[in-house]
């Protein structure tokens, strides 16, 4: 299924990229652009990686959001403009615990008056505090800041501190001073301190665990006062507690795991819910009203309204675009819902969403520039492009001078769509489809002159194949030819025309990273892990093949693991990322050159092969010179971790993607310009 769907005016299509004047400061949306850059496209208000956690400020003035990527987002609730950006510096490692798959995923939160913020750095090892107004990281009181914390909160009144300390001991601390008022427990394991919260009254503290004696997770309601449990509530068997919260008065206790929301009666610790098996699961999170009489309950691509008093339901409104947090603003009248690109505001009495983006709706698979500068072409699995449901791949095409959008192609009906990449020159978009048990299994190229499939490759069209499997693709530069690494490591060479194979290469290589052409196409580079095919972290060799024959001329050992290959335009070079560095490999002389302390993040490479243009995990774009390997000029530009490089191959402007849907199109020059 493919649709055309809108399309806008071309503004300033004459315009080369050479004569292009300096833009405005602000972009359309009246966010300020970095230095360098040309246009953002999409809206940028609002925009984050992936929301772990939304929360609103006491004074309802600000909404803040974690990301996956470890980084905390402040917004002026009234402009959507962004006021500040912390980053946490996480490892972002996943570990397992007996309460199941989690990450770190401790909780943050605002001092009573909002000037203050503390969260926890899962790197550094320790909580920090930052003022929200000047960004500026302030001293904890007093024995606080020499202890090592796994998690830090404030009460709601701020008057308090709950920390877990390295021991997993947890201690109320005055907020003042530091000092400490009381041990109240000790946690049987870290994986338990990530739903630690304050009762709304701040006279409890809720506790949840895993309990080895009942085989349950189980909720302790710690009295401040004498640190003593007044209650513990049985939760579900298997899942572990993500979230809990009380009435003002603490009469109720909610909590919420993958499969269920729970409620009790916090005096008789009876179990009140009856909305769950109503309602039906998983839920994903939930908050209530500011008066206790209403329960809001995150369900899938709805918002679900349950009457607290009357035990009904009140509505349902649908909420587009995979969410998974919520919050309510102090007076009730908005909720914000955290979902995987943006946090949106919505009007609790009507539903209506009040911060509407353009712009993909989802982490931009692909980004590219036309040779001549003037457009520039994004690519995503979008789910709100027709209806609510539908997951669907959308081919965008923009006026990279302005930012507006021109078009949108509507390609695929399917969100199981990975690895997209473009031809250098923009002409063609190549993705592959999977689905487990082969219902979905193949790799389509599209025109992106007209969002028209040029070739859709599958089992059925390769006799004698039983599974392609495609898994990473890389062009050459003319896009006449298609690499394509298989799920279970094969390396296959494809007419990209035809969509012919062409050979097969020797080997079991990696499914972590893309395959790469030397710029006249004589020579295609692939990663092969000493380990299984998956291991991103061991060593092992890239191996260098002529195309058209097979043969392999060259073979390159690493230490570690590798996540990028790129030549440089020239063919000098072939860039490899591995772990924080990108080593130059001079491919006439078989040896390393140098090396850029660049990240093992994402790159491209200018088309005169001067410079290369690196993203890191929070938003910041690097630019290096290839002869010098040192760093050139450092600008922050995104909201969220880059994931996307690439170059215009006829000028010197090149485009970034974000995690948060947003892509800014770049002036090489502007940008190294002191």
């Amino acid at each position: 299924m493919r649709a055309s769907l809108s399309a806008g005016l071309v503004i300033g299509l004459l315009l080369g990229w050479a004569g292009v004047a300096s833009p405005a400061e602000p972009d359309s949306e009246r966010e300020p652009l970095p230095q360098g850059a040309v246009a953002r496209l999409g809206s940028g208000k609002f925009r984050v990686g992936g929301a772990t956690e939304v929360l609103f400020s006491p004074d309802g003035k600000y909404v803040a959001a974690r990301s996956y990527g470890d980084i905390i987002h402040i917004w002026d609730v009234k402009t959507g403009c962004s006021v500040r950006k912390f980053t946490l510096e996480s490892n972002r490692q996943l570990k397992f615990g007996k309460q199941g798959l989690i990450a770190d995923a401790s909780r943050f939160s605002f001092s009573a008056d909002g000037k203050s913020l503390v969260a926890y750095a899962s790197a550094l090892d320790r909580a920090w505090r930052r003022n929200v107004e000047t960004g500026e990281e302030e001293k904890l009181p007093g024995e606080l800041s020499s202890k090592k914390l796994c998690a830090l909160q404030y009460s709601n009144d701020g008057t308090a501190l709950v920390a877990i300390h390295e021991d997993l001991t947890v201690k109320l601390h005055d907020a003042k001073t530091g000092k400490e008022l009381l041990q109240v427990a000790k946690l049987p394991d870290r994986d338990s301190s990530a739903a630690v919260a304050f009762s709304r009254s701040g006279r409890s503290l809720l506790l949840p665990r895993y309990d080895e004696a009942v085989g349950k997770a189980v909720i302790d309601v710690i009295d401040v006062k004498t640190g003593k449990a007044s209650r513990t509530l049985e939760a579900s068997p298997k899942y572990g507690i993500r979230r809990v919260a009380t009435t003002a008065d603490g009469s109720k206790v909610f909590a919420i795991d993958t499969i269920a929301v729970h409620a009790w009666d916090a005096a008789t610790g009876d179990d009140i819910n009856d909305f769950s098996r109503r309602i039906g699961s998983p839920f994903d999170s939930f908050a209530l009203t500011p008066d206790d009489k209403t329960l809001v309950i995150l369900h899938g691509d709805s918002l679900v309204f349950w009457d607290l008093a009357g035990s009904k339901l009140l509505r349902r409104v649908r909420v587009k675009g995979g969410h998974r947090t919520l919050a309510i603003s102090p007076d009730g009248k908005t909720a914000a819902v955290g979902s995987v690109n943006s946090v949106r505001l919505l009007d609790m009495a009507t539903g209506e969403i009040l911060n509407k983006n353009t712009g993909h709706e989802s982490q931009i698979a692909a980004v590219a520039l036309s040779p001549d500068g003037k457009f520039a072409f994004t690519a995503a699995s979008d789910r709100q492009v027709l209806d609510w449901k539908s997951p669907y791949v959308t081919l965008r095409r923009w006026d990279a001078r302005t930012g507006a959008e021109l078009k949108v192609d509507v390609l695929e009906d399917t969100d199981h769509s990975f690895d997209f990449v473009f031809t250098r020159n923009a002409a063609k978009l190549a993705f592959r489809r999977y689905q487990p048990l082969g219902r979905i299994n193949d790799f389509q190229i599209w025109n992106t002159a007209d969002g028209s499939l040029g070739r859709k490759v599958s089992n059925a069209e390769i006799p004698g194949k039983a599974a392609i499997w495609p898994w990473k693709l890389g062009f050459d530069a003319p896009g006449r030819h298609l690499a394509v690494i298989t799920l279970n490591g094969g390396f296959e060479l494809f007419d990209a025309e035809k969509g012919t194979e062409l050979r097969a290469f020797p080997g079991v290589f990696s499914t972590n990273c893309s395959p790469a052409f030397s710029p006249d196409g004589i020579t295609v580079a692939a990663w092969r892990p000493t380990g299984n095919r998956h291991d991103y972290v061991g060593g092992g060799h890239i191996h260098l093949f002529e195309a058209q024959s097979g043969k392999e001329h060259s073979k390159i050992a690493f230490e570690t693991g590798v996540s990028g290959l790129r030549h440089t335009p020239d063919g000098r070079y072939l860039a490899i990322a591995s772990r924080d560095t990108i080593h130059l490999w001079d491919v006439a002389n078989r040896k390393i050159a140098r090396e850029l302390k660049a990240g093992g993040g994402p790159f491209a490479i200018s088309e005169d092969s001067k410079f290369l243009v690196a993203g890191d995990g929070f938003g910041a774009v690097e630019v290096w010179s290839v002869e010098s390997g040192k760093r050139v000029a450092r600008r922050e530009g995104h909201g969220d971790r880059v994931t996307l490089v690439a170059f215009s191959s006829g000028g010197a402007g090149f485009i970034t993607g974000s995690a948060d849907g947003i892509a800014i199109v770049w002036d090489l020059a502007k940008f190294i310009k002191e």
